[in-house]
């Protein structure tokens, strides 16, 4: 996707993120691409966005652990939440943040030491991330990067022990010590409003009603409308699409607006 990025840390990033996915089957981290069709939906996207919020204040909070910490079980506490909302998440999320969330913890760690920078300038693009128009096939760039230089912090063995325990959010809750607290729902909305419950809530009910018209022209043109159903193979048909436009119809399809075959 030329021209490359003038920016030199999103440069390398970029490119590192690519040379992963290049090398990725060999090191046996290769997965299938999950979508989380429940990150498009109102809850979905209400507590992945404090998670966000929560990973980018314990990035910023580094070096000091204890603060770090405190977000950090913030972020795991909102994930534990909306999971808990969507029986069978967990998996599908566990299994884009390795294909997806490593290589751009990868481009974004090797970034970082190219250019100096330190976990600050990943603590702006998580924040910046949140704006990102859906999380179907792309939630995993933000809190992969996140999860990542977390653990480089409370767990620097993190990157053999990943090979075998394919969840780096399950491995930070390890690393942190952090456990699901009894009280989820009661933990989650208190802790919710030190990172923006009032507007991460008014801003998705805002954009529920501002896509109602487009969902309904989905419905009538995919759902009640005559459709065309192409049936392929497994690696019959090759495409590019943008993992950033992808709408969660329901639960179980997706909708990819545009593409090249």
């Amino acid at each position: 996707a030329l021209p490359l990025p003038g920016d030199r840390f999103a440069r390398v990033g970029l490119v590192m993120h690519e040379v992963f996915h290049r090398e990725q089957e060999a090191l046996g981290l290769r997965q299938p691409d999950a979508l989380n069709n429940q990150l498009d939906m109102r809850p979905g996207r209400t507590w992945l966005r404090l998670e966000y919020r929560a990973f980018a204040r314990a990035l910023e909070s580094l070096p000091d652990q204890n603060v770090a910490r405190h977000h950090a079980e913030s972020a795991l506490i909102f994930r534990a939440e909306r999971r808990s909302i969507y029986p069978g998440s967990d998996s599908l999320e566990a299994t884009l943040e390795i294909q997806e969330g490593l290589p751009e913890y990868t481009g974004q760690r090797l970034a970082m030491q190219m250019t100096g920078e330190g976990p600050a300038r990943v603590a702006k693009f998580v924040s910046d991330y949140e704006a990102t128009p859906t999380f179907v096939r792309a939630f995993a760039y933000g809190t992969g990067p996140a999860i990542g230089v977390l653990l480089d912090r409370f767990d620097p063995s993190w990157r053999e022990k990943v090979r075998k325990n394919r969840d780096i959010g399950a491995l930070l809750a390890q690393a942190i010590h952090f456990e699901r607290p009894l009280d989820l729902d009661q933990m989650a909305r208190a802790r919710a409003r030190d990172y923006g419950w009032d507007d991460v809530d008014r801003g998705e009910a805002a954009r529920d009603s501002a896509r109602a018209p487009t969902m309904q022209g989905y419905r009538a043109r995919l759902g009640t409308g005559p459709v065309i159903t192409l049936l392929q193979s497994k690696d019959s048909l090759a495409w590019s699409y943008d993992p950033t436009e992808l709408v969660g119809f329901d639960l179980r399809s997706t909708v990819y607006p545009s593409g090249n075959f």
